[in-house]
């Protein structure tokens, strides 16, 4: 997924469903703005601890609009391991591709 991932110095990232912050840890060390997304606060809480302030972590149902995302403020977005939980599939692609981010899926 990383190396997917390439250059992200300076790119601001969405980390959907960041769980833990495993992925937001990495993209922010090489360099990515990183706002993470997840709908468990246990989860959030562990990411909050591993990112120390380094990434802005939020608590949201997937399952609901991405309200907080201006229009194409994002230049990319990691969805790793939530995907299939999700039961509005379609929506959450609506919500990445419309209104989150510049589209540059990895």
């Amino acid at each position: 997924m990383l190396r997917l991932a390439g250059d992200v110095s300076e790119a601001r990232i969405l980390d959907v469903g960041c769980g833990a912050g495993h992925y937001a840890f990495e993209l922010s060390a090489r360099g990515a703005q990183v706002v993470g997304i997840e709908g468990s606060a246990t989860l959030l809480r562990h990411a909050r601890a591993r990112l120390s302030g380094h990434a802005e972590l939020l608590l949201h149902d997937l399952e609901e609009p991405l309200d907080f995302a201006a229009d194409a403020s994002f230049g990319g977005v990691v969805c790793a391991l939530v995907f299939h939980h999700i039961r509005n599939r379609e929506q959450l692609l609506g919500e990445l591709r419309t209104s989150a981010c510049r589209w540059r899926p990895f």
